[in-house]
This record gives C-alpha cells, sequence and structure tokens, in this order.
C-alpha cells in the first residue's frame, strides 16, 4: 500500500524560494532579530511538515508489513523463506501445520529435514533443486514426499521464487511454496493400480480362454481316437461355449466386477454367425439404455443365451432349412429382458421338460442362480423370454 505524495514536499525548493526573496531588494541583506525569529518560525513549520510526512509515511509502512505478515501467517498455502544453506528463516502457520511442528522450532532448520522419501532420496533432491534455483537454472524436483509422525503419507510440490523487492538481498533468500498434492498423488496411485489390475484380469480372461481352446482341442483328438465318441463331442462343444463366453466378457467388462450386458451378448452373437450358425442367421437388437450387470449374473445370462442359441441353431432349422433367430436386450425400468427367438419348427412346450438334456438343466440351474423367470411358448418358432432384475 503506497503513501500518497504530500504536497509541496521538494522542502530544498520552498526553502531557496523565501531566500530569494529576501535577497532581492537588497545585496548585502542584514536580518534584524524580527526577521530572524520570523525565519525561525518558518523553519520550524517546515520542519513539522517533514515530520508529519514521515510519521504518516511510517504508519503506512507499518499498516503494509502487518497485512503482509497477517497474510504470509493465514494463507492457505505452506510458505518457507530460505537463507543460501538451505536453513530455514521463517514459516507461516500452514507450514507449520505441514510439517507437524510448532512454528517456533521450524527456523534455523534445514528445509531438505523435512523430507524422506525412500531411504532419503527425497531429501537429496530438495538439495540439489535450491542449488540449481540459487545458480539461476530452471528445474523442478516433481512430487516429493515428506517425513510424518504417523503413518500417513503427505506429498507436496515445491514452488521457489527469489524476493522482489530490492531490499533484500536476492543472492541470499529464496521464498518457497510447497503445495499439498497428497490427495491428487493417492488417487492418481489407486488408479493406476485399478488400471493394473484391469489390465491383469483382462489378460487372465483371455488366458483362459486361450486354454479352454486347447482343451477342447485334447478332447477332440481324444474323441478320434476313440472312435469319434458322441460324449466325448458334446464334452468339447460345452468347453467351447464357455471359451466363447469368456472371449465375449472379455470384450464387454467395464470394471474388474462389471460388464456390458449389451456388448457381450453383441459379441457372442457376432461368434455364432462366423461359423456357428450353420444355415441360420443371428440378429440381435439391442437396447438403447445401458446395461450394466455384475460379472457373475453377466456369466449366467451368456451361458443361458448360449444354449439357447445352440438348440436354435442345431433343432429349429432342419434339412439344411435356412432361418433366422434373434437375440433382443430390452430394459423395462429395473427389468431386464433377454429374448431368444426362431422362426424355426418350433416345439412341444407341453413336453419339452420330459426329457431335458444336459444343456437345458444346465439352462435351468443358471438361471436359479440368476433369479431368474423363464417364460417360452412355440408359435412359428420358439420364443424364450429370460427376466431377471437389475435390483
Amino acid at each position: 500500500m503506497a503513501s500518497p505524495e504530500p504536497e509541496n514536499k521538494d522542502y530544498r525548493s520552498r526553502a531557496e524560494e523565501l531566500h530569494r526573496k529576501r535577497t532581492t531588494a537588497d545585496n548585502h541583506p542584514e536580518l534584524n532579530a524580527e526577521e530572524l525569529l520570523e525565519e525561525l518560525h518558518i523553519h520550524q513549520i517546515e520542519l513539522e511538515l517533514q515530520n508529519e510526512d514521515l510519521k504518516a509515511a511510517r504508519q503506512e509502512a507499518e499498516k503494509t508489513r502487518d497485512w503482509y505478515f497477517f497474510l504470509f501467517d493465514l494463507a492457505p498455502t505452506a510458505y518457507v523463506v530460505t537463507d543460501r544453506d538451505g536453513f530455514i528463516t521463517n514459516a507461516n502457520l500452514k507450514a507449520a501445520e505441514l510439517f507437524e511442528k510448532p512454528r517456533s522450532q521450524i527456523p534455523g532448520r534445514k528445509l531438505s529435514s523435512f523430507f524422506g522419501g525412500y531411504e532419503g532420496t527425497d531429501a537429496v533432491r530438495v538439495e540439489a533443486l535450491l542449488d540449481k534455483i540459487y545458480d539461476g537454472e530452471q528445474a523442478d524436483a516433481g512430487r516429493l514426499q515428506l517425513k510424518t509422525t504417523n503413518s500417513e503419507e503427505r506429498y507436496v510440490e515445491l514452488e521457489i521464487s527469489t524476493p522482489e523487492s530490492e531490499d533484500i538481498d536476492r543472492a541470499h533468500y529464496l521464498f518457497v511454496s510447497l503445495i499439498d498434492v497428497t490427495e491428487q498423488k493417492l488417487r492418481e496411485d489407486r488408479e493406476h493400480a485399478v488400471s493394473h489390475y484391469r489390465s491383469l484380469l483382462r489378460e487372465l480372461t483371455h488366458r483362459v480362454k486361450n486354454n479352454l481352446q486347447v482343451l477342447a482341442s485334447i478332447v477332440d483328438l481324444e474323441r478320434k481316437g476313440a472312435g469319434d465318441d458322441q460324449r466325448l463331442k458334446r464334452i468339447s462343444a460345452r468347453i467351447r461355449s464357455v471359451a466363447r463366453v469368456h472371449n465375449a466378457l472379455y470384450e464387454a467388462a467395464t470394471d474388474v466386477d462389471q460388464v456390458d450386458l449389451d456388448k457381450s451378448l453383441q459379441t457372442l452373437v457376432c461368434e455364432f454367425n462366423e461359423g456357428l450358425a450353420g444355415n441360420a442367421k443371428v440378429q440381435y437388437t439391442p437396447t438403447p439404455v445401458a446395461t450394466t450387470v455384475d460379472v457373475t449374473r453377466a456369466i449366467s445370462a451368456s451361458l443361458v443365451v448360449n444354449e439357447l442359441l445352440t438348440n436354435a441353431v442345431q433343432h429349429a432349422f432342419p434339412d439344411d432349412k435356412a432361418g433366422t433367430v434373434r437375440v433382443e436386450l430390452a430394459r423395462d425400468g429395473s427389468q431386464v429382458h433377454i429374448i431368444v427367438s426362431d422362426d424355426g419348427v418350433g416345439m412341444d412346450t407341453d413336453r419339452a421338460g420330459e426329457s431335458a438334456g444336459v444343456g437345458t438343466q444346465l439352462a435351468l440351474q443358471l438361471l436359479n442362480e440368476l433369479g431368474a423367470e423363464w417364460n417360452m411358448h412355440s408359435h412359428n418358432g420358439v420364443h424364450h423370454d429370460i427376466v431377471f432384475s437389475l435390483e
């Protein structure tokens, strides 16, 4: 806060003007006692004006200093001042809170002594940073870990500047602000850990799928060696269906335990169209509403759909008849509908359960785990409606 410039502050000019006025009439003035007294009075008034200006300037300077210390002490950011050797000469209240020390115990200690890191590496980084700044170099130490008295980690970033005041020796002092970035650092660490876990999970899922395919190939070899045993053929088909579901889940995972059901079913339908549908064509109709489910329910739902698709392409179109199988995902509030229908020869739904095979038994067990309702009717083909709640 700059003080206003007082009027007629050039006391020297005023004094010279008065002297010229006295000497104009007489080249050899001789002041009498009254004139000398008057001159002294004027000089006294000038001194009083000077004192008033000095007093006002001093009060303004004290007010500015008080505001500086108020802002410095109560700033929401931690500030310290260091000398050429890195010793702290001043610190505000936020710095005392950050260092977990009484303010009176901070001056006289090295700034680097408050930093730890792995085997004290961050303390060394602080020393190197201060040296570079003092030498006029650009430097950035990045995030540094503070020493703490408890088990909680705390990280800061340093911003260093030189004093702007001409009254302070710039070569011997630095202003250091310590920005607390603990929350940001820990959040980024958590995100990195989750991202790494997701990558590992996706890789594991991919490897499980590959291993299942290898297992199915081994079963195929055993089947051929056993005279084309149909039981081994069915086992191989089951293993490959589980591998398909794994691949669909791998493609549709949105988080470590969440799956986009729409994308999972779409991937499953694509795999059927690429070589499993035979003369049939499988069509998929998604829901416009995002449908994310936990991975356990996604597995159950996908395995059921896989079983219904397998039955449709194998039995709905005999004698190489062409046809269409439709898969639709729909939402009705919290209710999810997965509809699988075909335009094939149909079936006697009243007798459907009399000779339920392994696939039907598996589907029933999965639907029970899913807490789903299975509605089925046959009219111009077979229509399945699987209903379960997201809640």
